[in-house]
């Protein structure tokens, strides 16, 4: 109740002999010593979280839940296949939830206020805040509609890109700038870009003569009515699936084994 509520606070107030929370109108704030208390109670429950835990690993009972957000691009094949292979080799107590994100935005910002544990983004930048880490490779590959002309070949070369209507990510991803580089390298332009892979798809559908230049694991590769193609002589370390995690967040003992695994499995 509220009264016990606000006993208990005195209490622990004049314990510890200072003042805790201020009142703002009708709010209640924690004050900059507060604040700097609240710190210190999170530390040491982190800490006997990881002593139950390591208890846990020694017994094989080990459990916890892990937070993953990736694009639709790696929900296909890559972050099922990592599961699988985590589970096989470790705890199956340990349980993932998956959240679909498209921007590598929207990831960061889950990951520094704790609603993800990780996050998984094709070519993802290190910030102040956030670690990346390339753990996997894949291959940038052309998509056309079955009707388009170079949908009779198995693979391309850059060459054979030339005259044609290439559409690539923007200019405002990592993986856009590295494909339109090496495209420019080849004296290749881009002559429009793309935000969602969907729309892409349908836009293929009805534009028989444009290419579009993304990564193997698009989703792109569920259309029925479009071809992959890939392009033997592009540089296959120029994309990078990166870990993304926060650098500031505790790390449960979950966290760690699965980050340990993954790092363990990187292949770049």
């Amino acid at each position: 109740s509220q009264p016990s509520l606000s006993s208990a606070i005195a209490s622990m107030e004049e314990e510890l002999s200072i003042k805790l929370f201020q009142k703002r109108g009708r709010n209640v704030k924690l004050t900059k010593d507060g604040r700097e208390f609240y710190q210190h109670v999170c530390r040491a429950l982190d800490a006997l979280q990881d002593g139950i835990d390591t208890a846990h690993e020694k017994s094989g009972t080990l459990r916890g839940s892990i937070d993953l957000a990736a694009p639709p691009s790696l929900l296909l094949n890559f972050i099922p296949n990592l599961i699988l292979s985590y589970q096989e080799q470790h705890s199956t107590q340990i349980t993932f939830q998956i959240h679909n994100l498209s921007s590598v935005e929207q990831i960061a910002d889950g990951l520094r206020n704790g609603t993800f544990d990780f996050g998984f983004f094709p070519n993802a930048s290190e910030t102040d805040s956030i670690c990346a880490l390339p753990v996997s490779q894949q291959e940038i590959s052309a998509f056309v509609s079955k009707q388009h002309p170079l949908a009779e070949k198995t693979a391309l070369s850059l060459k054979d890109l030339q005259g044609q209507n290439l559409i690539t990510l923007p200019e405002t991803t990592e993986l856009g700038q590295i494909i339109r580089q090496i495209l420019e390298n080849h004296t290749l332009s881009v002559a429009d870009s793309f935000t969602d892979e969907f729309s892409v798809g349908s836009h293929l559908s009805q534009n028989h003569h444009d290419v579009v230049i993304t990564t193997s694991a698009s989703v792109l590769t569920q259309c029925s009515h479009l071809k992959s193609l890939p392009i033997v002589d592009m540089p296959a370390e120029q994309s990078n699936i990166c870990l993304l995690y926060s650098k500031k967040n505790h790390i449960s003992k979950p966290m760690e084994r699965f980050l340990s695994f993954v790092t363990e499995q990187a292949v770049v």
